[in-house]
């Protein structure tokens, strides 16, 4: 059996969904914080090769999040 890769619109509509039921007890900070650790883990791991665009690239990514 195959896994279904979440898109992010997925990722989104989760945590957003989170938000307003199991955490919404939380403040905007720590939702935010969420959702973007929730965004790194939904982004490729970086390869295990030579290729250093593609892990630059990913890398950059997360950099950029926070």
């Amino acid at each position: 059996m195959t896994e279904d890769k979440q898109t992010l619109t997925d990722v989104i509509a989760d945590w957003w969904d989170d938000v307003f039921t199991t955490h919404s007890n939380r403040g905007m900070e720590t939702s935010i914080e969420d959702l973007v650790d929730r965004i790194g883990l939904w982004l490729p791991k970086e390869h295990d090769t030579n290729d250093y665009k593609w892990n630059e690239c990913i890398r950059m990514i997360r950099e950029n999040l926070r």
